[in-house]
């Protein structure tokens, strides 16, 4: 009896030992801007305050998410691969280094800050996420930016969205999602142009 149950145990140990090891962590950062055009002189002459994006649920955490239908309706969470940071900073951080490649102004700050003689660029994070569909990957990114002067009301207020297509690994699809932000900071740029050039008329 007492050799069945030493044998039994043994199995059981053994079979214990052959188990794959968990996966490590893995932390992933956006590249710089790559992409980056520099204006001739500045569009804002004052400071600019870029504030932390807001958001909900999933894109406050660090692990970094996907779904894995058309329609983006289902979402999940990637194990073990999380930002260096939660997409709210992140982000913030990404669109501070794009308006300082681009000479936006002759200074811009990441911090969240309002004040009367100042600009301010605020937003909210719609989606940021990994599409796998079939064998297509890519990096969708969504956002609604606003810019203003100081505490009076937006002069823009806009949405938008870019796709870029990836190769399945993360690493590519890090790469991708550096693409869709500095598309998506690209429109927005030119969109404060275009209404500080209109007389800085509100438009959405």
């Amino acid at each position: 009896m007492k050799k069945g149950l030493i044998f039994g145990l043994c199995l059981f140990l053994g079979a214990c030992s052959r188990q794959p090891p968990v996966p490590e962590d893995l932390f992933y950062r956006l590249p710089a801007p790559q992409a980056v055009t520099r204006l001739h002189s500045p569009i804002v002459e004052k400071l600019v305050w870029v504030n932390i994006l807001e958001s909900d649920g999933l894109h406050r955490e660090r692990a970094i998410v996907f779904t894995n239908d058309s329609q983006g309706i289902r979402l999940q969470q990637h194990h073990y691969h999380f930002w260096m940071e939660p997409p709210p900073r992140l982000l913030q951080r990404q669109l501070v280094r794009y308006l300082r490649a681009v000479d936006f102004s002759p200074m811009v700050l990441s911090e969240n800050r309002v004040a009367p003689d100042g600009v301010v660029i605020a937003g909210r994070i719609l989606r940021f996420e990994r599409e796998l569909v079939g064998d297509s990957t890519q990096a969708v990114v969504g956002l609604e930016l606003r810019f203003s002067r100081g505490r009076d009301a937006p002069l823009l207020i806009r949405e938008y969205e870019a796709l870029v297509p990836s190769e399945k690994s993360l690493s590519n699809s890090v790469l991708a999602f550096e693409v869709a932000l500095s598309r998506i900071f690209a429109d927005f740029v030119g969109d404060v142009r275009k209404t500080l050039s209109a007389g800085g008329q509100a438009s959405g």
